[in-house]
């Protein structure tokens, strides 16, 4: 009857194995949820400029997609909408104040491209967990928010550019990112929360945030390669656990308006040697320093 079609129903091509290139028309606004679910056989997708919608899970599975290049009017994506996306490369986002669901990436684990231009307030909870070929992410400035989870286990995660306008960063937000040697906190960041950077095994440098007012519970826990941290004058706490297991720290620079070090924050360091400038400190738990075989010089 000559009406354009703009929107792409819930379910409509769920588990249709016969799509290989879609092409969808600038008429298009929004895809419902599981719209393109399963589809394996989708390898090549062109987006319309006016699409501003794509549902959960929408292209969910689609084992043959290899990349993606949303359109700027792009508002938002929904949880898992590209979800377990095994032959995955590259993701392109030209964004303005788009929201992203929860997991939108998760386990594609052949990305190792992303590109990410405009204005995004958040990258959500899941979002690139176990991404495991992705090596460099660089984050656009405007970014609030870094989610839970966010790049747990990103494994060849080598590189990492965090703007100086996000503020905070979620827990265990780049845990088990084993190959990541360094990383800079802005100055802007005003919480890492717990287990930010746990077990990850290859970090030896740590630039932290001059307004963070705490070290979270097993922030740095298991990073058996970090060598020397300076803690910046804001921090008044070491949480729980901070350092476990951190077993290549040699030297800590401490706060000087540091006042509590709780249980096990330095449990097992047996390379540590010195921790300076304690003068502030009104007290020390239990097993903060536990097994601290080579601990001489505390003042």
């Amino acid at each position: 009857n000559g009406i354009p079609i703009k929107e792409i129903a819930s379910y409509a091509f769920q588990y249709n194995l016969k799509i290989e290139n879609l092409y969808l028309s600038d008429n298009i606004i929004k895809i419902g949820e599981y719209a393109f679910e399963c589809c394996n056989n989708i390898n090549k997708i062109t987006f319309g400029d006016k699409l501003e919608e794509i549902g959960i899970s929408a292209f969910d599975d689609c084992d043959e997609l290899e990349e993606i290049i949303l359109p700027s009017s792009i508002k938002k994506i929904g949880d898992f909408a590209f979800g377990y996306c095994d032959m995955l490369t590259t993701v392109k986002m030209d964004v303005a104040n788009t929201t992203l669901g929860e997991s939108v990436f998760i386990e594609c684990r052949m990305l190792n491209n992303v590109q990410i231009s405009g204005k995004i307030d958040e990258i959500s909870k899941y979002c690139f967990k176990y991404c495991s070929n992705l090596e460099k992410i660089i984050l656009p400035y405007g970014l609030q928010s870094i989610g839970d989870y966010a790049f747990y286990g990103c494994s060849d995660l080598k590189s990492v550019t965090i703007p100086n306008s996000v503020k905070s960063i979620g827990s265990f937000a780049f845990s088990f990112c084993d190959s990541l040697t360094s990383i800079e906190i802005p100055d802007s960041v005003i919480k890492i929360n717990e287990g930010c950077f746990h077990y990850c095994l290859q970090l030896e440098k740590v630039k932290l945030s001059n307004n963070i007012t705490e070290i979270s519970r097993s922030c740095f826990s298991m990073c058996k390669k970090l060598l020397s941290i300076e803690i910046p004058d804001s921090v008044t706490t070491i949480e729980p656990h901070a350092f476990e297991y951190c077993t290549m720290l040699e030297e800590m620079y401490i706060s000087k308006n540091l006042k509590y070090i709780r249980s096990n924050a330095f449990y097992d360091c047996y390379n540590l040697k010195s921790v300076l400038h304690l003068d502030s400190i009104e007290q020390i738990d239990a097993n903060a320093f536990s097994d601290c075989l080579k601990l001489k010089e505390v003042y």
